[in-house]
């Protein structure tokens, strides 16, 4: 090992290694801070530890059809009159993926559909074709045309 590394045992680096450079950086602790250094400032506000934390809003129920079902507000920036309500929702009957996993779908939103006809309400079962002869449903429920509106 060259003499100029020999100081490395005192808590020094030599910068310039092999080189024969008398020149050290000193070996700091750690935990020092140096003036200047990002760590000397709090950045944010000190936690308040007397309320909550990480207790979600969620609702468990059993509907009348037996399914369990499990609702997870999600909180949203105030809008004034526009605030959105808007939550997770796990039915175990619902089957299949929504939009958040198996069995969970995301509420708050409104969607009109398209649907096929069925025997009950139109007499015949005929599946979605996009044309004008399609029913269409609000948020999974049938809409009624009116004549003249």
């Amino acid at each position: 090992m060259p003499s100029s590394a020999s100081p490395q045992a005192f808590g020094s680096i030599d910068i310039n290694p092999g080189l024969g450079s008398d020149t050290f950086l000193p070996d700091l602790p750690h935990d020092s801070l140096l003036p200047g250094h990002p760590r000397d400032t709090l950045i944010f506000e000190p936690l308040d530890r007397k309320g909550t934390v990480g207790t979600p809003s969620g609702a468990v129920a059993v509907s009348e059809t037996g399914a369990a079902t499990y609702t997870l507000d999600i909180e949203a920036p105030d809008g004034g009159a526009l605030t959105p309500h808007i939550a997770l929702a796990y039915d175990s009957q619902q089957g299949g993926y929504g939009l958040a996993g198996y069995g969970i779908g995301l509420t708050g939103f409104s969607a009109i559909t398209r649907g096929g006809s069925d025997l009950f309400h139109d007499g015949a079962q005929r599946g979605v074709s996009h044309t004008a002869a399609d029913n269409l449903f609000l948020d999974g429920k049938r809409l009624v045309f009116v004549s003249g509106t």
